[in-house]
C-alpha cells in the first residue's frame, strides 16, 4: 500500500488489475484515489530521510503535501479502525510526526535540506475497507511545538531507560 501511494504521489499511473495484490489493497487504494482526486494535493517530497545530529536519530517521513496554502508533513497509516481509534489514527502517531518535524527543522536550519517550512502535521489513514480520513495536528488542537515537545519528552524517557538498563546490567 505504501509503495503504491508513493508511486501515485510521484505522478505515476497505476494499473491495479495488472498487480498481484489482494482485494483489500485495491479497495484501500481506491479510497486513496478518491481522496486524492478530491483534495488535489501538490507533492513536495516523498519518502525523505531526516536526521537529527543534536538528538542522534534518523527517520523517513512519507511525504510533504500542500493543500489550500498549507504545507503538511504527512504520514500514511493503513491501520484498521478500532474502538480506541475509529479513524485508524492513534494519538502517538503525532509523536512520530513530531520526531520527523524536529529532525526536518534541524536540517532546514543547518541548510542540509532545501524544502519549505511546515505549517501542520497530517496522518492520512487509508483502511482496507476503502475509508480514508485526514487528521491534522491542528484539527486536534495540537501545534507543531506540541508534537515536537511530546517527541522530545518521549526521547528523553527512552534515553533515561537505556542508560538505567545499561547501569543495571553492569551491576550483575
Amino acid at each position: 500500500m505504501h509503495s503504491l501511494v508513493e508511486k501515485r504521489l510521484l505522478g505515476q499511473t497505476i494499473d491495479y488489475l495488472q498487480l498481484d495484490v489482494d482485494s483489500e489493497v485495491i479497495q484501500a487504494m481506491s479510497g486513496f484515489e478518491g481522496w486524492y482526486a478530491h483534495a488535489q494535493p501538490a507533492t513536495h517530497a516523498v519518502e525523505q530521510i531526516v536526521y537529527s545530529k543534536k538528538h542522534k536519530y534518523i527517520g523517513t517521513f512519507d511525504s510533504i503535501l500542500s493543500m489550500n496554502n498549507t504545507m503538511y508533513l504527512c504520514d500514511l497509516k493503513t491501520t484498521n479502525a478500532s474502538r480506541e481509534a475509529p479513524q485508524g489514527v492513534y494519538a502517538d502517531n503525532f509523536i512520530q510526526l513530531g520526531a520527523y518535524y524536529t529532525a526536518y527543522e534541524e536540517m532546514r536550519a543547518a541548510r542540509d535540506m532545501i524544502l519549505p517550512p511546515i505549517d501542520d502535521l497530517m496522518i492520512l489513514s487509508c483502511r482496507k475497507d476503502g475509508s480514508v480520513d485526514m487528521v491534522t495536528a491542528a484539527s486536534l488542537g495540537l501545534s507543531l511545538e506540541d508534537c515536537r515537545d511530546a517527541w522530545l519528552g518521549t526521547l528523553k524517557v527512552h534515553n533515561f531507560l537505556q542508560k538505567a538498563k545499561q547501569k543495571i546490567g553492569e551491576r550483575t
